[in-house]
């Protein structure tokens, strides 16, 4: 008996598996660091990684950027790179996936110091003339879907309701510091870092030891809310990013992945729109 197999779909995985591949260093890792991306392995990534990669550059090492630890960090090469093609098909969902973890596992083997300014960057592949709102749309489905593969159990430290200010993403059992800048981002300049969407992920933990709920942390998050307002030519730090983590009111944290340009309109990640649970 014969039986009927439905290639269809054949080519199109082929290609997306090709072009994951292509945005990899030989090294089998799924991140690129600095030394990988100086050398000549870095011709082989397609020419919008490269053009994402220079143009992400040029605006964290802008002396007025607000971030001074983004720039610190860019400089010293501890920020490392991941690319991918789409925020939403399988494959590169499942390209960040692995390279958040390999990112995570990475950060054992550093001291404190060099812990701190080690940051996964992710860019993903520039869509011309998409809307912030679209934007918002990618960024909750991403994260959607990075949950459903999440290889680990949610973590018991951090509640399963987005509306607890404790709460915050999760993923490979670390609660982590994220958010999203987009080319969409016209006005709040501070979330525009070139013409790809860029995701900046760090554990929770680390950045909360650098700018959390203590009075040095305090004083970090004030240097940077004036740095930004003058960045962002005078509009006013997004009032729901103003706290530090746990300190805020109802859904500040997933307030502030996504950030609008305006202080009226937040794109907050709901529980409807983006529902987080714990794993069983």
């Amino acid at each position: 008996m014969n039986i009927a197999v439905d290639t269809s779909a054949e080519p199109a995985r082929k290609l997306q598996t090709e072009a994951v591949h292509r945005l990899k260093p030989n090294s089998g890792l799924p991140y690129w660091d600095k030394a990988v991306l100086g050398g000549f392995q870095a011709g082989h990534l397609p020419q919008w990684a490269r053009d994402g990669l220079t143009s992400f550059r040029r605006v964290v090492l802008d002396q007025r950027f607000p971030c001074t630890f983004a720039t610190t960090a860019e400089r010293n090469g501890q920020l490392v790179y991941a690319f991918a093609e789409t925020a939403t098909e399988k494959g590169d969902v499942k390209h960040i996936a692995d390279a958040i973890v390999a990112y995570l596992d990475s950060l054992a083997d550093l001291p404190p110091n060099k812990v701190d300014f080690q940051v996964l960057v992710v860019l993903i592949k520039p869509m011309m003339d998409s809307p912030l709102e679209e934007y918002g749309t990618m960024a909750q489905a991403l994260l959607q879907s990075l949950h459903e593969c999440d290889p680990a159990p949610w973590p018991a430290e951090i509640p399963t309701d987005e509306n607890d200010p404790l709460w915050s993403f999760a993923f490979a059992g670390r609660g982590l510091f994220i958010n999203f800048s987009t080319p969409a981002n016209h006005a709040r300049l501070s979330r525009n870092l070139g013409v790809c969407m860029a995701l900046i992920i760090s554990p929770r933990d680390v950045f909360d030891r650098v700018a959390g709920p203590t009075d040095k942390g305090r004083r970090v998050r004030s240097m940077i809310r004036e740095r930004t307002k003058d960045y962002d030519d005078g509009l006013p730090f997004a009032p729901w990013s103003s706290s530090a983590y746990g300190e805020g009111a109802v859904g500040t944290e997933r307030s502030q992945y996504v950030l609008s340009d305006d202080n009226e309109t937040p794109i907050s990640l709901s529980l409807k729109q983006c529902p987080f649970h714990a794993k069983s």
